[in-house]
């Protein structure tokens, strides 16, 4: 483990969609030119896996080597984790303050970069080099790519009821009438066969694919319904798409990182 006084370090962690802001963020930071090292110490306590190398071949940020009984700095014993990160370095750690934009933040010096860094501007200042990093799966444009989040939405009360998906999907078809059918993309198969069976158009629950795979397959519609989320919105993003496409829940929660308001998205009510 090397110390790095004069790098910045991101640290990466939760599910994929999370993983691509927090990605995003230290291209912007190496765009400005920052040298930057990602941080995965808390990734590797949880379930998620690291999806980004299988996302982006050219994958090419080194890893600090932190070791995983670090605790992260902003939730169990962050002391302890800020004091490990600080005499590491660089000696500064930076939590998230998600009143401000990631570029607002003080980037005066070099930091431990902890928080989702949910923003679509600066995300927008990095897509074209993201896209030309992924290598994109045959584009399909006759059938609709469904993504339904549940997990634990669920337990949060942010799981989407079976009518915003019938509705989502009428919109579609009503503005693209040659449609022929839908690839629905799910954390909960089960929930997909049993409450989306009735809608417009004949849907495949897809099983059994890895979630980069579940990504970039879900991406490479043309036509999107999308979640929830931040899985569904970085599938509508890692492809450059017209308006119209695209249909998105009209949240009546406010969205506190993510806001579902892209130009040219069609809002569809949650109720």
């Amino acid at each position: 483990m090397t110390r790095r006084s004069r790098t910045d370090v991101v640290g990466i962690s939760c599910g994929l969609g999370n993983q691509l802001f927090q990605y995003s963020w230290a291209l912007w930071l190496r765009a400005s030119g920052r040298a930057v090292v990602l941080d995965l110490s808390v990734l590797n306590k949880g379930v998620r896996s690291f999806g980004l190398s299988a996302i982006d071949p050219a994958f090419d940020f080194e890893t600090t080597g932190l070791p995983r009984w670090v605790p992260s700095p902003s939730n169990r014993a962050p002391t302890v984790g800020k004091g490990v990160r600080i005499a590491v370095g660089p000696r500064r750690v930076v939590n998230e303050d998600r009143a401000l934009t990631p570029m607002e933040h003080d980037r005066s010096r070099p930091a431990w970069w902890d928080g989702y860094w949910q923003n679509r501007t600066m995300v927008l200042d990095v897509i074209d080099q993201l896209r030309r990093r992924i290598v994109p799966r045959e584009p399909i444009d006759d059938r609709i790519g469904l993504h339904v989040r549940r997990d634990d939405f669920v337990e949060i009360g942010r799981d989407l009821a079976p009518d915003y998906y019938r509705r989502a999907v009428a919109e579609l078809c009503a503005n693209h009438p040659h449609l022929v059918g839908i690839d629905i993309y799910s954390d909960d198969t089960a929930w997909c066969e049993m409450h989306l069976s009735d809608l417009a158009l004949q849907a495949t629950v897809q099983t059994g694919g890895a979630a980069h795979d579940d990504l970039l397959d879900l991406a490479s519609h043309r036509h999107l319904v999308l979640s929830l989320g931040t899985f569904s919105w970085w599938a509508s993003h890692l492809v450059e798409r017209p308006a119209g496409v695209v249909v998105a829940p009209l949240d009546p929660a406010p969205q506190a990182y993510v806001p579902l308001d892209d130009p040219g998205w069609l809002l569809v009510p949650t109720v």
